[in-house]
């Protein structure tokens, strides 16, 4: 994968370049690595913008990192979740979505950063 944003004018064109970066936010987010990422965040948007189609999972998980360190407080990350939930549940139902999806379950791991549930718990329930 760092290979691939390294060079990446050569991936540019491929669709899973975008994914690549995302996936790249999420592994600096879980390694506590929140350095660069308003200037990711800030490139992978102008990357978006010139785009024909841009994934609505993209775009939340875009505001969703900006977000962290996620707040400590039950009754924020609930609050989080709650407001969230309603555009996962939209996103989930879009036909479009599920190639992007099909990749990484960017929902259920939204979910389990907001609920504390383990994302491999999330993951089991969601295949039973």
């Amino acid at each position: 994968m760092k290979q691939i944003i390294m060079e990446g004018k050569l991936f540019q064109m491929f669709p899973i370049y975008r994914t690549a970066r995302i996936l790249n936010l999420i592994v600096n987010v879980e390694s506590n690595d929140y350095d660069l990422l308003e200037n990711e965040i800030r490139s992978i948007k102008r990357a978006i913008r010139n785009e024909k189609h841009a994934y609505k999972t993209e775009q939340l998980i875009l505001k969703f990192v900006m977000l962290f360190p996620i707040p400590k407080y039950e009754k924020t990350r609930n609050m989080l979740w709650k407001k969230n939930e309603k555009i996962i549940d939209q996103i989930k139902d879009d036909k479009y979505e599920q190639h992007i999806l099909g990749i990484f379950d960017f929902l259920s791991w939204i979910e389990s950063r907001l609920t504390l549930i383990p994302f491999q718990d999330i993951m089991i329930k969601k295949n039973t």
